[in-house]
Order: structure tokens, then sequence, then C-alpha cells
């Protein structure tokens, strides 16, 4: 299973996701139009095989960014809360190894006091995954 199918199943499979989006999350590039909130946008940024120097490895590491997008600040952050809890029961539910480390976030919130206009509200965070890979030929 490729690092973007297993955590299409995180998403597909999230009880605490399913509850806020239901199928309203997309890979790698946000809904055109006027999208319907909550929504999640995701996508693997960086990817490295651990190597030696005599073999391959069969562990990996990649950085997964999510950007929760909500109309209220609440709302992204408690999207961000379910990503998070559904990534853990995956972990124990699959057999697989992933050590997930929450690297960098960041917060969008619009402040109307000061004029700016009042919008979704985004919170994106990227994490770190270490995870066992198939390695091919074995």
């Amino acid at each position: 299973m490729s690092l973007e199918s297993a955590f299409n199943t995180v998403i597909d499979e999230g009880t605490a996701i399913a509850a806020l989006v239901s199928e309203r999350h997309y890979h790698m590039r946000a809904p055109a139009g006027n999208p319907t909130f909550p929504y999640l946008v995701w996508e693997v940024i960086t990817h490295e095989t651990h190597k030696h120097l005599s073999q391959t490895t069969d562990f990996a590491t990649a950085t997964i960014q999510v950007s929760c997008v909500a109309s209220t600040y609440a709302g992204a952050i408690a999207l961000r809360a379910a990503v998070y809890e559904d990534i853990q029961d995956f972990t124990a539910s699959s057999g697989t190894i992933w050590t997930i480390r929450n690297i960098s976030g960041s917060n969008t919130q619009p402040n109307p006091q000061a004029g700016e206009p009042v919008g979704p509200c985004v919170v994106t965070e990227d994490y770190e995954v270490w995870y066992r890979r198939a390695i091919p030929g074995q």
C-alpha cells in the first residue's frame, strides 16, 4: 500500500473525519467555486526512502500537509483534531508502523475588527510520518 492510498484510507474510513466533512476531502487542490464548509485538502509534500550503504531499507519518511478549512476557527481546529485522531486509529488498527510527529502548523483566522473580510478559517498542519513500506522484489 502506498502512502497516498494509506492516507486516503485514513480519510475515507476515519469516523472522526467523516462526522465533520463526509466526502469533502481533496487531494492536492481545493475545490473550485464556493465549496461547502468544512473540508480538508491534503498532499504528500516530501518523501524519502531510508538507505544504508549496502542496501535499501524497508522504512521511509514522508511529510503530509493537511489544510483544514471551515467557516469558523473553532471548526477548523475541530477538524484538525479529527484528522489526528483518525491517523492514530489507523496506525493502531492497520498493523503498519506510522510514527506521527506534528512538525509545523499555521492558522489563518480572519479579523473583521481589523478590516479583514470574513471568510474561511484555515489550519494547516505538516505531519512527519515514519512508516514501513514494502521492499520491491521481496
